[in-house]
């Protein structure tokens, strides 16, 4: 009979094989969810947009802005996007966060139009009802002379 001798570094080789499949399928997950988040979140916006936590504002803040919101209740969640578009801000602002945004075009929905400031090219508009959403659309105006 023959005596069977194992491998002294076979075990060596078996746990470094293991460790570089497990190294390569952590990077493809990695590099797969990083993909996937690239592809499927809103680019960053170069048009000029500003979230103010203050509580003040005066009308020449206002002015020619396409749109202005300050929260004045305790809190209001906000959607304003790009008519057909792009979505600008989906949150939920707090009691004297401010927004502005200059776009030519706007779609607006508040969800307690009675929690909230809003002024649309420089002018103070109605509120709307507490409790109860409130749906718009807004255009850019010139400037009157």
């Amino acid at each position: 009979m023959s005596r069977h001798r194992t491998d002294p570094g076979a075990g060596g080789r078996l746990a470094l094989t293991v460790a570089a499949i497990a190294a390569v399928v952590a990077l493809a997950g990695v590099g797969g969810s990083a993909l996937f988040l690239a592809l499927t979140s809103a680019p960053q916006r170069s048009s000029p947009s500003t979230l103010i936590p203050s509580t003040s504002s005066s009308a020449a803040d206002s002015y020619a802005r396409t749109l202005t919101v300050k929260v004045t209740g305790r809190e209001c969640h906000v959607f304003v996007s790009v008519p057909g578009g792009e979505v600008l801000i989906d949150r939920t602002l707090q009691h004297g966060e401010s927004i502005r945004f200059d776009d030519p075009q706007l779609a607006v929905v508040l969800s307690d139009g009675g929690a909230a400031e809003v002024h649309v090219n420089g002018a103070l508009q109605r509120p709307g009802t507490p409790g109860l959403r409130l749906e718009f659309e807004v255009s850019k105006t010139p400037p009157q002379s």
